[in-house]
């Protein structure tokens, strides 16, 4: 059999890739706060979620209920913290709600 020379891991090779290009890194941890939004918070906001994006650093969540954005507007520090520790990673530093 031949001898493998110079072997790399699959997380080697995507450290390797993702270090060469941040900017694909940086747009799946948002895909991944995205997903990390309604996994945290579960089916009764995801369902009231009517729209969720990532912009430079923040979090935008459009909701169809006024109580529910001002409820989540008091907790909005600690879903910041929760989300990038969800995800691994400090991908957002608020999030705003409409």
């Amino acid at each position: 059999p031949m001898k493998r020379v110079n072997a790399q891991s699959i997380g080697e090779i995507l450290r390797e890739f993702f270090t060469q290009n941040p900017e694909i890194g940086r747009r799946l941890d948002e895909v991944r706060i995205i997903h990390a939004w309604r996994e945290v918070l579960g089916p009764g906001v995801a369902q009231a979620t009517r729209e969720v994006y990532v912009h430079e650093g923040t979090l935008h969540v459009v909701l169809n209920s006024a109580v529910l954005r001002s409820e989540l507007m008091m907790w909005r520090d600690r879903l910041v913290r929760t989300l990038n520790e969800r995800v691994g990673t400090d991908v957002i530093r608020e999030i705003r709600f409409r």
